[in-house]
């Protein structure tokens, strides 16, 4: 994936929001050639609106259903004969549409807005265009509903009941209703900026090319994780950050009076990616584990009988968390 000539190396940053697009270049496979070795199964190049030297601009609005409105707009024109600006800018927002029985939430929202300016220099022989942009999401995803339910079943709705509770939700997925674990939840936050600069110069017969970026990924999740309303575990602070540096070059012309056409390129990227991912175990962990030996044993515990902490280990405790 490229957006403006610089390489998005993780789908999640790929696919931020974007401004006005002027077009899309969809490459098949193999690209290795002209866009290196990661484009195996082909490339996806994006290419957003440039500055214009006419002044000019569109605001553009959007409202459906779940609450869902979004915002934005664009402004652009020249400060000199050869240098132009553009500001974009949107903001989208929509209640979320899987709804918690357990309580008043409501999960798959969306919550994001963006900023983008750019700056273009172009003369006959030389342009440069300088683009910064700020991407920022806080929302709640992803909650899903039951489709299938397994042997455990049986025991999470035991405990839920006990606590006055939904353990799984029966009803059709189409209801789009889920239970989720009290005071746990699917929060989604993100941060992505970069800056980037593309420079084209004339150079007699030939032309070069440098695109150089910087760009910033950081989210933080959090994630009940077992997808019922027992608190059994859950994700808590899973924090991942991306910070890339990328420098491609690129020289393209014609030899011996234009029978061979030619280019050349090299490209360099410095990557540095941190995760932190912290799980669990609830306040429900042992009573599901106690439950689950229990009808094993064929002695069902008491509804209280099972709150207090136990022994079993993590690995236990953990096993058949996906299995309903």
């Amino acid at each position: 994936m490229f957006i403006d000539g610089v390489f998005r190396s993780r789908a999640g940053i790929a696919i931020a929001e974007l401004p006005e697009v002027e077009r899309v270049e969809v490459l098949r496979g193999p690209q290795g050639t002209l866009f290196g070795r990661n484009t195996s199964a082909g490339a996806l190049s994006v290419t957003t609106a440039l500055p214009k030297f006419d002044l000019g601009g569109y605001v553009e609005g959007e409202y459906g259903n779940f609450n869902a409105y979004e915002l934005k707009g664009a402004l652009t024109g020249p400060v000199t004969d050869q240098l132009a600006l553009r500001v974009d800018g949107g903001y989208r927002k929509r209640d979320g549409y899987i709804e918690d029985v357990n309580s008043d939430r409501a999960f798959n929202d969306i919550n994001r807005w963006y900023v983008r300016g750019q700056a273009l220099y172009d003369s006959s022989a030389f342009s440069f265009r300088l683009i910064g942009d700020y991407y920022k999401t806080d929302e709640q995803c992803c909650g899903v509903v039951s489709g299938t339910r397994g042997p455990t079943a049986a025991a999470i709705q035991t405990i839920a009941t006990q606590q006055g509770r939904t353990g799984i939700y029966t009803g059709p997925p189409s209801d789009r209703r889920m239970a989720a674990s009290p005071g746990r939840d699917y929060l989604e936050a993100v941060r992505d900026w970069g800056v980037s600069g593309e420079m084209n110069a004339d150079i007699g017969d030939f032309k070069l090319t440098s695109i150089s970026a910087y760009r910033d990924f950081r989210v933080l999740r959090n994630q009940d994780i077992d997808y019922s309303g027992i608190d059994r575990a859950y994700r808590e602070g899973y924090k991942s950050s991306l910070r890339d540096i990328t420098q491609e070059l690129r020289l393209q012309g014609q030899l011996f009076d234009g029978k061979l056409d030619f280019l050349v390129g090299g490209f360099y990227l410095n990557e540095k990616l941190k995760l932190r991912d912290t799980v669990r175990l609830g306040n429900d962990a042992n009573r599901y584990v106690d439950t689950l030996l229990a009808g094993v044993l064929g002695a069902p515990p008491a509804a209280g009988a099972s709150a207090g902490p136990r022994s079993f280990t993590a690995v236990s405790t953990c096993r058949p968390l996906r299995s309903w």
